[in-house]
């Protein structure tokens, strides 16, 4: 084999995953009039930066912290008790109640699957999740099926957190989500990224 190339071609490795911090969320970092606070959340890095007063970006971002740790007791499938896992559990077999929010979720699961054509699957299975609409409860038609909502859960998380950081009063921050940024308002001395 004959190569009409002068030089080899360098060959690019891929960069190895950045190792996740542990679940705690660490100590507010202040820099540049910013306030930043990296936690593990459904299973991905979330980055919260916050421009103002630091006692109340400290409150904030505590806040929003807390509301997506609620947001992860329900739908993460790895939390035993959550409502995904329970409906993991009874695949098959039952009908599970669950919050109005993750039947939200459940319900633009569904909806996402039927307009993508089934591309885009949460219940790992191919067929949309029976949803109870007068009792709010759901099943996986089949047994061994699985739902992970945590795709679906990233934009719903970015969505509750900026909700959160805005009812306290924060008019800039910005969200990072594993490689995805979620932006509030613009930053006062000069760009976010």
């Amino acid at each position: 084999l004959v190569l009409d190339r002068p030089h080899p071609v360098p060959v690019r490795k891929a960069a190895p995953a950045p190792a996740l911090p542990p679940p705690e969320i660490t100590p507010a970092l202040m820099h540049d009039g910013l306030v930043q606070r990296d936690t593990v959340l459904l299973g991905m890095q979330f980055v919260l930066v916050v421009e103002a007063e630091r006692a109340q970006a400290e409150r904030s971002i505590e806040a929003a912290v807390a509301r997506l740790r609620e947001l992860e007791q329900r739908i993460s499938p790895g939390k035993q008790g959550s409502e995904i896992a329970r409906l993991n559990d009874r695949a098959g077999i039952a009908l599970v109640q669950v919050s109005a929010e993750v039947f939200k979720l459940l319900q633009l699961a569904n909806d996402v699957q039927r307009e993508t054509q089934g591309n885009f699957d949460v219940s790992l299975g191919a067929t949309p999740i029976i949803l109870d609409h007068g009792h709010s409860s759901a099943m996986l038609p089949r047994k061994n099926m699985r739902a992970d909502l945590n795709a679906l859960g990233k934009g719903y998380a970015a969505q509750l957190a900026i909700e959160v950081l805005k009812s306290k009063g924060i008019e800039r921050a910005a969200l990072r989500i594993g490689r995805d940024s979620y932006l509030l308002g613009q930053r006062s001395n000069g760009p976010w990224i």
